[in-house]
Parts: C-alpha cells; sequence; structure tokens
C-alpha cells in the first residue's frame, strides 16, 4: 500500500511547504492546493506536544479517579457495619460521580492521542491522509467538547431554575405558619 506524497513547492520566499492535493476550500475553485508552511508546521508540531501534556495529565487524572472509587468499594467491604445506611449511599453516590466523570474522559483522551499521531505523521513525512485523518481527530473532538459544554450548562441552568422553585416553595410554606406556634 503505497502513500501518496507530493514534493515541496517551491515558492518565492525560502519556506519548506506541504502541498496537499484536493484540499478544497469555500469558494475556491477543485485544483487549488493548501501549502503548509515552515511556521505552521512548526506551531502544528508545538501545539502537539502541548496537546500530549494536557493528555497525560488527563490520563492521570483518569488513574486517580478509577482508584479512589476503587478504594473506596474495597474501604466499604471491608467495614460494612462501620457506616450507617445514609453514609453507605453517599459513598456509593461519590463512587457513581467518580465513574461519570472517569468515562468523561476517556474519549477525549483516545482522540487526543489520535490527533497528536496523526498530525505529527503528516507533518513529518507529508502524507495526505494522515493530515485528512487530523482534521478528522480535531473535529471529533471539538464537537465532542461543544456537546459536553452545552450539557453542562444546561445543567447549571437546571441546578439554578430548582434552587429558584426551592427558594420559592418554602419561602411560601413559611409565609403560611406566620400566625401558628414555632416546631420546636
Amino acid at each position: 500500500m503505497e502513500e501518496e506524497t507530493k514534493p515541496v513547492i517551491p515558492s518565492e520566499e525560502p519556506q519548506t511547504t506541504i502541498e496537499l492535493p484536493n484540499a478544497q476550500p469555500i469558494n475556491e475553485p477543485a485544483e487549488s492546493n493548501l501549502r503548509v508552511t515552515a511556521k505552521m508546521k512548526e506551531s502544528l508540531l508545538s501545539s502537539m506536544n502541548w496537546l500530549k501534556i494536557i493528555t497525560i495529565i488527563t490520563c492521570a487524572n483518569f488513574g486517580i479517579l478509577t482508584l479512589a472509587i476503587i478504594v473506596l468499594i474495597i474501604w466499604m467491604a471491608i467495614n460494612p457495619t462501620s457506616f450507617s445506611d445514609a453514609i453507605k449511599m453517599q459513598l456509593v453516590s461519590l463512587c457513581n460521580t467518580y465513574l461519570v466523570v472517569g468515562c468523561i474522559y476517556v474519549y477525549p483522551i483516545i482522540k487526543s492521542f489520535h490527533l497528536i499521531s496523526h498530525t505529527r505523521q503528516a507533518l513529518k513525512q507529508g502524507i495526505i491522509k494522515d493530515f485528512e485523518l487530523a482534521t478528522k481527530d480535531w473535529h471529533s473532538l471539538m464537537k465532542y467538547m461543544g456537546i459536553l459544554t452545552i450539557v453542562i450548562i444546561s445543567l447549571f441552568v437546571l441546578l439554578i431554575v430548582f434552587i429558584i422553585i426551592f427558594i420559592i416553595i418554602v419561602g411560601l410554606s413559611a409565609k403560611s405558619r406566620v400566625g401558628e406556634e414555632p416546631i420546636v
């Protein structure tokens, strides 16, 4: 299986460029080509190094969350009678929360490593297929982050609405008891 590579296109300025055929920018003819300059290549490779650091830190967070779940489960298994039912329910809720947060990390970690790998291969070897895969990985990662952001903002809005409703109900309840004797 041969990879399609194009030679470097000389330009007026002494820059290293990689020609990416079949690139079709909006409102431009199909035969136009995208050129990656040396500065662009350097910036992309540098950003992939930073993304790798962030991804490794995210993996460490995922490992810590997993370890915390395991410790909590073992702790509850070793001392089943030392906890009240209310505390057991709180610990189970905490484990479930950690599990959900950990699952949220998995997809971006995988896509980030794919993005790093494909971008480096595309820029170092000039392979078009890797550049296409890198842009697809970037699109998937940003789409996931956008959806996750919308979900989190929606949850905050719901929480605020529930708090306002709770305050109104408590306020109305307190107002209806103004003439009653206090419960001691």
